[in-house]
């Protein structure tokens, strides 16, 4: 693949203006944290957030999405970050210019720099109609409602949870450690299919079927015979299934996701009760106090808490009803894993022997999909930005919001994985029955029971994984080598957004009504850079 010229694009305009001077669906995905109501004062004409009220500010800001939804393609996402504010707090420095002067305190602000030519005290000193003094005002929710309203599709919220929050002296409630991410799509249908041997493609295609038999994982084209009425597959439930399952190749996409680019290690922790977590496999979970150890054979004979149940046994459950059976890490670390893994935002690195955030124990080469819980602590800037995100933040939201292998340089379609997949051989049936275990707390029952046959013959246990062996288009264009995908972010204040998408490959476009911040934006972009046409990487600065 020829490697083509990143596009770093910045602005410096009022967002509404800057974003109607783009192009339809000229963008892939768009990161972004708006200004929260009431909390800072940016010391800039025509800024967000020091609205009259809460019902206006959340208005001003679907006007905004609704541009937003206009240059966003109809296969992209939004990762809108949204902090929360309190009624008549005034808390929070800021200052007349919004640019590290600290003068004066939220509430007190009496300047003429808000949208309009209201001067009363808005930052804090009133409480506005609907609310109590003090009352958490769930501005998140409210402006992601009145989105839904507008059309946009709530994906997700994901819990943006600080391990160094900003102090607090309040004394009568817990210290704030957690913003919300919210993941906000265009599409409730497919846009486009993808298959493992063909490009995509953008109107929905005939079937393309194979078949796939559940005990041998052999799969084949043409139906095999009476493959309907088949049924003697006993899946880990127990239950009787057919043994071949029919499949097709084409999978339809309402919007462009790269779950592989985000995929987390499996980790071991402890929780509150001190009893290893195991990994999650296979529709069950093993917790318990790491019992199999290397070398060790599955021992049905040990007390869980110093419970007693019944014959002194422990079973899968303890008496509270959580699992308590581990098994596979320990069994998975002595083998050393079969994948290492880069370090990825969160600080877990796949490695034998390594340790994940605070040290917890990582299962080698596990991996899973991303959870909703991001742990990423807040950083300090040199410059005087009151409210930046912290690079891993958009380094998830680029690699899951965008195709790191580029897009389509005729129609913008991003290129989509190919992957193969390794199924796990994990099979509880066998495995409860070489612990002597059948009976109803592992779903089965006896006349399930494994023969010695399938016990002797039943390998080493493998984690089921995905390997990507390819990239294609999510369109037919046929138009060349593909180009970086784009980002945006029409609030881009220091320009973190733009710095993580150049060092991910990506081209991008920030927009930015502060002009003091768009040259820190600027120094931020062009350090160590000889000139603002690097050839690989190429600045486009402009006033609109």
């Amino acid at each position: 693949m020829i490697m083509q010229t990143i596009v770093i694009t910045v602005i410096n305009a009022d967002v509404l203006k800057a974003l109607r001077s783009l192009p339809d669906g000229c963008v892939q995905t768009v990161i972004t944290s708006p200004p929260y109501l009431w909390l800072r004062n940016y010391g800039i004409k025509g800024q967000i957030g020091l609205e009259k009220s809460p019902q206006e500010y959340i208005q001003l800001l679907v006007d905004v999405f609704r541009e937003i939804w206009r240059v966003l393609r109809d296969d992209g996402t939004v990762w809108l970050n949204m902090g929360d504010s309190y009624a008549g707090s005034g808390k929070g420095p800021t200052g007349a210019d919004g640019i590290g002067n600290q003068d004066r305190r939220q509430g007190t602000d009496k300047s003429d720099s808000n949208r309009g030519s209201h001067k009363s005290n808005l930052m804090g000193g009133i409480v506005p109609d609907g609310w109590k003094a003090g009352d958490l005002m769930g501005m998140p929710w409210r402006l992601v409602f009145a989105l839904q309203d507008a059309g946009w599709w709530l994906r997700t919220d994901i819990i943006w949870h600080k391990p160094n929050p900003m102090p607090e002296s309040n004394k009568t409630r817990p210290t704030r450690s957690h913003e919300f991410i919210f993941l906000l799509t265009k599409s409730g249908s497919p846009k486009f299919w993808t298959h493992p041997e063909k490009d995509g493609v953008r109107k929905k295609p005939a079937p393309d079927y194979y078949y796939h038999n559940r005990e041998t994982l052999e799969d084949v084209i043409e139906p095999p015979e009476d493959w309907v009425n088949k049924k003697h597959f006993i899946d880990t439930d127990g239950k009787s299934k057919r043994i071949w399952i029919r499949r097709n190749k084409w999978i339809g996409w309402n919007y462009f996701y790269d779950a592989e680019a985000v995929k987390e290690p499996v980790v071991e922790g402890v929780d509150d009760n001190q009893k290893k977590i195991g990994w999650k496999g296979n529709r069950k979970s093993f917790r318990g106090g790491g019992k199999y150890t290397s070398g060790q054979s599955f021992d049905n004979s040990v007390v869980v808490e110093n419970q007693t149940h019944g014959n002194d046994t422990a079973k899968k459950q303890d008496l509270m009803g959580n699992p308590t059976m581990v098994g596979f890490n320990a069994r998975w670390k002595a083998r050393g894993g079969n994948v290492t893994s880069q370090p990825d935002q969160t600080g877990f690195v796949g490695h034998s022997g390594n340790t994940g955030p605070n040290g917890k124990q990582l299962c080698d080469g596990i991996t899973r999909n991303r959870r909703d819980v991001w742990k990423i602590a807040t950083c300090q800037r040199k410059e005087a930005h009151f409210a930046s995100f912290p690079d891993d933040i958009p380094d998830i939201c680029i690699k899951a919001g965008t195709s790191e292998y580029g897009c389509c340089p005729a129609c913008g379609a991003p290129y989509a994985r190919v992957l193969k997949k390794v199924a796990s051989t994990m099979n509880i049936r066998v495995r409860d029955n070489k612990k002597g275990i059948i009976d109803q707390k592992s779903g089965l029952g006896e006349q399930y029971a494994a023969s010695e046959e399938e016990m002797e013959e039943y390998g080493e246990e493998q984690a089921g994984v995905t390997q990507t062996v390819g990239w294609r288009p999510t369109c037919n264009c046929q138009a060349g080598d593909p180009v970086p995908c784009v980002t945006l972010d029409p609030f881009m204040g220091r320009g973190t957004v733009a710095l993580v998408s150049r060092s991910r490959g990506r081209s991008s476009i920030g927009i930015e009504l502060n002009p003091e911040y768009v040259e820190i934006s600027r120094l931020n972009l062009m350090k160590g850079q000889s000139a603002l046409d690097t050839g690989v990487v190429r600045y486009d600065f402009k006033v609109i």
